[in-house]
């Protein structure tokens, strides 16, 4: 019994820490010189624009754009 139990810690380990959220954000007041807004990660005065979770088995975890 004592092994199931290890692999189900284990698993519950991998699945809770197996992703990342990664966000995209619109900051006010910071243009390019044609007057459309920067994109950058997120800070605390900006607009979210796009949200994604990305668990380890996916291709942009390891290659992120």
């Amino acid at each position: 019994m004592k092994p199931v139990a290890y692999y189900l810690i284990l698993l519950c380990c991998i699945v809770t820490s197996g992703c990342v959220k990664r966000t995209v954000s619109v900051s006010k007041g910071n243009s390019n010189s044609d007057g459309t807004e920067q994109m950058h990660g997120l800070q605390g005065h900006s607009k979210v624009v796009e949200e994604k979770t990305l668990w380890i088995w996916q291709k942009e975890y390891r290659n992120p754009k």
